[in-house]
């Protein structure tokens, strides 16, 4: 098994390629014109593509469409090409990879739609991300909140991931002062144009108890740790590995009632309608006031991550994938 990955440090199994970063000033050339994002993927496949010809591979697993339909228009009609599995956690629409050679389908929702749609029940298979309960567990740290001056007082709200649209963090901002001034939100994720507009949102507001941080991996069961409620505004979400961090470090999650996240956080936290600030506001104002019921939605949301997506448990259905994709005969055309 080799990992090829964008950046970071290579060793006998992890190989970085050559891309050019979402965050270069090279793209400041084609702005309006190229996605930054966008221009990273297509630099990277491109390098992967490369690769692949050089190295035989049984299978290639990829977990964004864009680059799985790049490389499966690269290596078209290469002799022994690997099969392509692609993860569908966007999710996407079943049009748009059901040429793939396998899918990954990591709830039952989106495979559900891709059945309804036509795509090939063989040709698929529901195996939800995992995640390692070893590493993210409870814990109780306040490092972080005395480097980012917050009182280990404060009720920490925490959200991780892009500051994209979708992830409607400007609603959370400007419901701040409804949720209580011992209230304090921490948003962490990638720097990214979207802080810019995030942070004039919340001076402009005159909002308070709102940080923008970011860590590197490594670092981020600390941060979990430190925060008391895990909070996804999102309408919806193909999966949301962070659900699953969040959860195993015993942090409940509140997030909207769509059919995709009821299914991963099921009991593991609390629907709250995202499009009501008021609604929001008096839940986070209840949990705030009540520690023995944080505290038992707590080990609801550790237990949830412990018996459906520890390693332990869901390992065996990558195995079981895997032998399946291999049965499959990729398309030579």
């Amino acid at each position: 098994m080799a990992l090829f990955k964008g950046g970071g440090e290579t060793n006998s199994s992890e190989f970085v390629l050559w891309n050019i970063d979402r965050g270069s000033p090279v793209w400041r050339l084609f702005a309006g014109v190229v996605d930054p994002y966008i221009g990273e993927q297509v630099t990277f496949t491109l390098s992967l593509a490369r690769h692949l010809k050089r190295d035989s591979f049984d299978i290639i697993h990829v977990s964004d469409c864009q680059v799985a339909s790049l490389l499966a228009h690269l290596i078209r009609g290469q002799q022994n090409r690997p099969r392509i599995v692609y993860s569908n956690g966007g999710p996407y629409d079943p049009d748009d990879y059901r040429g793939f050679d396998f899918i990954q389908q990591v709830n039952p929702v989106e495979m559900e739609r891709a059945v309804a749609q036509g795509v090939d029940p063989t040709k698929m298979m529901l195996v939800p991300y995992g995640v390692d309960t070893n590493r993210y567990r409870p814990s109780r740290g306040t490092r972080l909140r005395e480097a980012l001056g917050i009182p280990d007082s404060s009720f920490l709200l925490l959200t991780v991931g892009s500051h994209g649209a979708h992830k409607r963090l400007d609603f959370l901002i400007r419901h701040m002062e409804s949720f209580g001034t011992h209230v304090h939100l921490l948003v962490v994720g990638q720097p990214s144009l979207g802080d810019v507009t995030l942070k004039h949102l919340a001076r402009r507001s005159g909002v308070r108890g709102v940080s923008f941080a970011s860590y590197p991996h490594d670092v981020m069961p600390d941060v979990y740790g430190s925060a008391d409620l895990y909070v996804h505004a999102a309408l919806s979400e193909g999966f949301g590995l962070a659900l699953l961090e969040a959860m195993a470090c015993g942090l409940p999650v509140f997030h909207h009632p769509e059919a995709g996240m009821n299914w991963v956080v099921d009991d593991g936290g609390v629907e709250v309608d995202m499009t009501d600030g008021a609604a929001l506001s008096e839940r986070i104002r209840t949990l705030a006031s009540d520690p023995a019921l944080l505290k038992y939605l707590s080990g609801r949301a550790r237990r949830r991550a412990e018996e459906t997506f520890s390693w332990g448990v869901v390992l065996s259905q990558y195995s079981v994938m895997y032998s399946r994709a291999m049965d499959t005969r990729p398309d030579s055309s």
